[in-house]
């Protein structure tokens, strides 16, 4: 085995002096119990990652067990991959560890142990990781990564644009002051690489300062040589950024982790689990709802997307607005900008082709995700998706009887620097050295306080937009509904009365939640005539907005004007 790791919990390692007091509940597996502390999935369920300062932790833990007529089944890994071999001693004190089973190679593996004794203390080792060979550090990589190196294009040279990040000046950071934080342990983990692993960052070790490739892909050592058989880890789960990014002053992380964004919806894992549908549904809802599917979409090393079950279990990611390994124009290592005027809708995804296809890395970072998704007024299965914010924000979609108009961007797409962001992730400073502030990763309009340099009671006018804008909807559903009792085809309307204008499966206006009365199906949806059509269309997309018309309340009332002309059309035939 060579040389081995002792792991029983990361507290393990952190207090190995005052272990007694806390291994009854990390790690101290008996026959009548199991009490094993558990770690989240990541984009790769093979992988086992851990939440701890520094990135990637290559040293194997326990994940979980179970006990049954006397046989413990214990579930075990590593990033780096064997061989692994479990262990266990009945007196600590003596230090006596015994081997016990098989080695593994497989990053996650499960083994029976018999019974030892009454109590006994499990662990579970591995080969001691290797960081940075053979130059020492990064350097290791720029062999091959950097345009010097053999890079033959600009996403060959990771390295080269590393190099300008504050990853790789994090420790230079730490010498700022008194310099007291260059050994400061507190602070070594997260700016420097491998600190308090084995062969990882020890004081004075050049090499191995700041947030280094292998801090983030796993300690590559002899393994990812040309001869190598292994290429190092390509994780893109939040929890890797999270172990750095979660302290004071900010708990980004668990900010993050608390928002819409940190988890998949439950309507969204039902469609990627549906026996039929569901194949597809990853690739269409994953592309913003997961970030399994968004790390399968950016990456040239998959061939295959995700499973139904690795996509549910993350929602959209880091990565899937930041770059790690280069400094950006949009600044905070962010992968678009934050602002944009040009119209853009992306269609459901079907393929990673298709994706790259239609993808502009030059809107807003927020409208990626945040369009009408491709949603046509000639669709009848659903309403456009409940995305379409930056398409109101700069007033680019929608049918009017006049024609297409070009972008009628809003105030609030005008005059507000970073558009979204500069409302929904308002940055709080922290209020003293115990409480962190706020990053703005909940994504929550907290307060109207950025509203005040425009709007002196921003209350008031708030209040009289969305007042406005619903008695608009209200109407307009009281005029489609008056053309299903007086216009629509007696078929329509013997079998759907006020819904022969909705979609197959309505949306909120027509079915609140808790309803779900069905419309016209798809055959029957042939006789709605295309005016109908349109006029719901522009509805729904104001419905959908979900701000009504906070952010775009002159274009929205357009919407609703041109949905208005639509019926009137229909109701003078």
């Amino acid at each position: 085995m060579g040389t081995t790791i002792q792991i029983i919990s990361q507290e393990f390692q952190r207090r190995r002096s005052a272990w007694r007091s806390v291994a009854s509940k990390l790690g101290w597996i008996t026959f009548g119990s199991a009490v094993i502390v558990a770690f989240s999935a990541t984009a790769d369920p093979s992988r086992v990652l851990q939440m701890v300062p520094g990135g990637i932790d290559p040293r194997p833990v326990i994940l979980s067990s179970t006990n049954s007529k006397g046989t413990l089944k214990v579930t075990a890994g590593g990033y780096q991959g064997g061989p692994f071999q479990m262990a266990y001693c009945t007196n600590l004190a003596g230090g006596n560890w015994i081997n016990i089973g098989p080695t593994f190679t497989n990053n996650v593996f499960t083994v029976e142990l018999p019974r030892v004794g009454d109590q006994a203390l499990f662990k579970v080792t591995g080969v001691a990781p290797v960081y940075g060979l053979p130059t020492g550090g990064t350097l290791s990589c720029s062999q091959c990564h950097s345009i010097e190196g053999g890079g033959a294009t600009p996403a060959d040279a990771n390295y080269d644009l590393w190099l300008e990040t504050p990853h790789a000046k994090a420790f230079e950071s730490l010498k700022k002051g008194d310099g007291s934080n260059a050994t400061n342990t507190s602070c070594l983990p997260c700016h420097t690489m491998g600190y308090g692993r084995p062969g990882g960052y020890t004081i004075g070790n050049k090499a191995l300062e700041g947030v280094q490739c292998e801090s983030c892909h796993g300690p590559a050592g002899i393994w990812h040589r040309p001869n190598g058989n292994r290429r190092p880890v390509l994780e893109r789960g939040a929890m890797l950024c999270g172990g750095c990014h979660n302290d004071l002053p900010y708990r980004t992380y668990d900010e993050w982790k608390a928002s819409p964004h940190g988890k998949v919806e439950p309507e969204v894992v039902r469609m990627m689990n549906d026996p039929v549908t569901g194949p597809a549904n990853v690739l269409r809802c994953g592309s913003c709802h997961s970030g399994a599917v968004q790390s399968y979409l950016a990456s040239p090393h998959s061939d295959t997307p995700p499973g139904a079950d690795t996509a549910s279990k993350e929602g959209a990611v880091c990565v899937a607005c930041h770059d790690p390994h280069r400094n950006t124009p949009a600044g905070h290592q962010l992968l678009s900008p934050l602002s944009s005027t040009n119209a853009y809708t992306i269609p459901p995804v079907t393929s990673r082709d298709t994706f790259k296809k239609t993808y502009n890395s030059q809107v807003n970072l927020c409208g990626q995700c945040h369009n009408s998704g491709g949603a046509l007024w000639t669709d009848t299965e659903r309403p456009p998706h409940s995305s379409p914010q930056y398409n109101m924000l700069v007033g680019s979609m929608g049918v009017f009887p006049s024609g297409p108009k070009a972008p009628q961007v809003g105030s609030h797409g005008r005059l507000i620097k970073d558009q979204c962001v500069g409302c929904h992730m308002v940055r709080k400073p922290v209020p003293d050295d115990t409480h962190p502030g706020d990053s703005g990763h909940g994504f929550v309009l907290k307060s109207f306080d950025m509203c005040l340099a425009c709007h002196p009671d921003p209350n008031l006018i708030i209040t009289f937009t969305t007042t406005a804008i619903h008695e608009q909807i209200r109407q307009m559903k009281d005029w489609l509904d008056f053309w299903a009792n007086t216009k629509a085809p007696d078929a329509l309307r013997s079998k759907y009365g006020t819904r022969s204008w909705e979609y197959t499966f309505p949306g909120v206006i027509s079915n609140p939640p808790g309803t779900t009365t069905p419309g016209p199906s798809l055959a029957d949806q042939a006789l709605v005539p295309d005016n109908i059509k349109k006029a719901r269309h522009n509805l729904y997309l104001v419905q959908q907005d979900g701000t009504f018309g906070i952010h775009n309340g002159l274009f929205a009332s357009t919407l609703l004007d041109a949905a208005r002309a639509w019926v009137s059309l229909e109701m003078s035939k």
